[in-house]
């Protein structure tokens, strides 16, 4: 192997060029890189009234499934998932805020439960449909399409 090659870039954090053979580094110092890191960590202050309404949706449900009624004595994990997805438009409001287990909202994806709900609907009609069409041909045996 030979060797790397060096690339000069310009600090992240004081604006000084420097020579790296490492595409990924974006400091020139470890001083450089823990002042930037301090002076823009995140403040996760705000993640406990997330926690605090997390806690009140699973209560509010009884730690159990929304749609398949499973719950915690199940050994299923429990999420909190919205009603309506984020990307058609829905909020973190407590309202909008439901328990499912991990397989039922992983299955859901961004679908809305409406049109998850005419889904089911129009898959039940059609095993319906079905077993009716069966049960007509095996009693009319000659019966043909």
């Amino acid at each position: 192997m030979g060797k790397k090659e060096l690339i000069t870039k310009k600090c992240k954090y004081c604006g000084e060029e420097f020579k790296t053979t490492r595409k990924q580094h974006v400091f020139c110092k470890t001083k450089c890189s823990t002042s930037w890191y301090k002076e823009n960590k995140k403040d996760y202050s705000n993640k406990t009234p997330y926690l605090k309404v997390r806690f009140a949706v699973l209560e509010r449900d009884g730690f159990t499934c929304q749609y398949c009624g499973r719950g915690v004595k199940d050994g299923v994990k429990l999420e909190v998932e919205h009603l309506r997805p984020r990307s058609k438009g829905g909020t973190n409001e407590y309202i909008n805020l439901v328990t499912s287990c991990q397989e039922c909202n992983l299955g859901k994806s961004d679908v809305l439960l409406s049109q998850r709900q005419e889904y089911k609907q129009k898959q039940r009609i059609l095993k319906e449909t079905t077993r009716k069409i069966k049960t007509m041909i095996n009693k009319n045996q000659n019966w043909q399409c």
